[in-house]
């Protein structure tokens, strides 16, 4: 016998099987894409968020020296919490995936408060410093990730003396 090229199965039964094996194999894998894209939106809140905090955390905490006066008021009043309110308004299930999410919460919270009450006049710059260290403190012992957060802390400074020697060797030409 030779072949001709022509299929021994019925053109009809050929679309069946291949329909079957598609929505098994969409079946069996939907719960799968489900997993790894709840995993990446968390992992991208969680990065965003302690990025954020490193800044806050360098900011406010590991400054060696605080002047006081309007430019410390403005860094106060100016501090972006955009992806803290992004991930807790608009991805709150990818938000309440993080394990640390109460501590998160938390220190957000407190920052709030502090910055509110020293931009209010009820709370001195100097106290509201010190309170915003103290509460990481707090909220390090409850299991927010110091170690991550003092590393971002040093990226962001890395970042920004690098902004800094680019604009004085741009501006010394």
């Amino acid at each position: 016998m030779i072949a001709t090229g022509a299929s021994v199965w019925p053109e009809w039964l050929k679309i069946l099987v291949s329909a079957l094996a598609g929505m098994a194999t969409g079946i069996l894998l939907e719960p799968l894409k489900y997993w790894i894209s709840n995993w990446v939106v968390s992992r991208e809140a969680r990065n965003a968020i302690y990025a954020e905090l490193g800044k806050i955390y360098s900011l406010f905490v590991e400054l060696p020296e605080r002047g006081g006066g309007k430019t410390d008021e403005d860094r106060l009043r100016n501090i972006s919490l955009d992806a803290f309110h992004f991930y807790y308004g608009e991805q709150r299930s990818a938000f309440y995936r993080l394990r640390e999410w109460p501590e998160i919460l938390g220190i957000y919270r407190d920052f709030e408060l502090t910055r509110d009450a020293v931009l209010s006049g009820k709370e001195n710059l100097a106290v509201g410093y010190d309170l915003i260290a103290g509460r990481f403190k707090i909220r390090f012992n409850a299991g927010l990730d110091q170690k991550r957060i003092e590393t971002e802390a040093q990226r962001w400074k890395q970042h920004v003396l690098s902004r800094m020697k680019s604009r004085v060797g741009s501006s010394a030409v």
